[in-house]
């Protein structure tokens, strides 16, 4: 997701969301930009109708309504230095003792309930995870989606300083969250799209890496939306 004060949003899931779900249906998209955790509370009081790649959550779920099908399932990561001791992560008794970064607001997954997280929040909220890295206040720095991690290491110049390992953690599923109290016809369509077009969204990954790496994919009326990808982190 690339997000401009001057421009409007663009990005994989803007590519999916305009091109596959919505187009045809009749609704105008309205895009308000958000960090996660604000993204989260203006879904809670009705400011936004909906938001994309949200995991669940027990919480969640007693408060929104979840698409049948999630977009995207996906494995998570952890962005480290190119010094850092290990080449790949088998088992996650191997995080034991490190310090992580991560960002406010977004889910833990339950077999890492027991890690030291330092939470960030802010719209550069991943540039600011870096820099805690390279200070050596943490050793890593959780992303619950890899492939968006991969991509936000080669937007920001950074996979020559930085690599990310994927987790052997169970793999994520991401799915379009909607409000409370949003028309049950519009959850009805929107719905109807998802399961139509969802084997796309892997394909619209593919032009925003470089050539030599490859997104990881797990087989797979108005409307106001986040211009942020919710679960992101």
């Amino acid at each position: 997701m690339i997000l401009s004060a001057s421009q409007p949003p663009r990005g994989a899931i803007i590519d999916y969301l305009k091109s596959s779900v919505f187009v045809g249906l009749g609704f105008e998209i309205q895009w308000h930009p958000s960090v996660f955790s604000r993204t989260i509370k203006d879904l809670e009081e009705s400011r936004i109708d909906m938001a994309v790649f949200v995991a669940k959550t027990p919480e969640r779920e007693k408060v929104f309504s979840y698409s049948q099908l999630p977009i995207f399932t996906t494995q998570s990561g952890l962005v480290v230095a190119k010094d850092f001791k290990l080449r790949q992560i088998k088992k996650l008794e191997e995080l034991k003792g490190l310090k992580l970064g991560h960002d406010l607001g977004s889910v833990v997954p339950a077999s890492l309930q027991g890690v030291h997280f330092e939470f960030v929040s802010g719209e550069d909220y991943f540039l600011r995870n870096l820099n805690l890295l390279s200070s050596g206040r943490t050793q890593g720095f959780f992303v619950p989606t890899w492939s968006n991690g991969l991509y936000q290491l080669e937007s920001l110049n950074a996979d020559k300083k930085f690599m990310i390992l994927q987790l052997p953690t169970k793999p994520l599923d991401l799915y379009i969250v909607y409000r409370h109290g949003l028309s049950k016809d519009v959850i009805r369509i929107v719905d109807s799209a998802v399961k139509r077009t969802r084997k796309e969204y892997g394909s619209r990954l593919i032009p925003y890496f470089k050539p030599d790496q490859e997104p990881s994919v797990a087989p797979q009326k108005k409307l106001a939306l986040p211009s942020k990808d919710s679960t992101i982190f």
